[in-house]
């Protein structure tokens, strides 16, 4: 693993991570004792370091498409932050909670 990096998420605490070239996958606690499973994405290779990082909320289809991989709005703008030399961090606030897409839920619990 390459150097380590803290960075530091208002209102959910601080991170650790290891700047590395590939996602890397995290968890951590909220407030209320939830714990909220994230992929980080390092700024690209030649970003000074360290690098600012931008906090990507998905919305309310959550996260993951049924298949299982990151839904092509959330891809896109990962790529558009990266071409400008942003780290990314996408917290998966439904799927680690136990839910799916909430978008025709009318009272959601999260």
């Amino acid at each position: 693993m390459g150097r380590m990096t803290t960075l530091m998420i208002v209102g959910l605490g601080f991170f650790t991570l290891a700047t590395a070239s590939a996602e890397e996958r995290l968890s951590y606690k909220t407030a209320e004792g939830d714990t909220i499973e994230a992929i980080y994405f390092p700024a690209p290779d030649g970003t000074a370091k360290p690098s600012a990082a931008i906090v990507m909320l998905h919305g309310c289809g959550g996260l993951y498409t049924k298949s299982g991989k990151i839904s092509s709005r959330e891809v896109s703008w990962i790529e558009r932050f990266q071409k400008e030399g942003w780290a990314v961090l996408l917290p998966d606030s439904f799927g680690s909670r136990g839910y799916g897409s909430l978008c025709q839920t009318k009272d959601r619990p999260v």
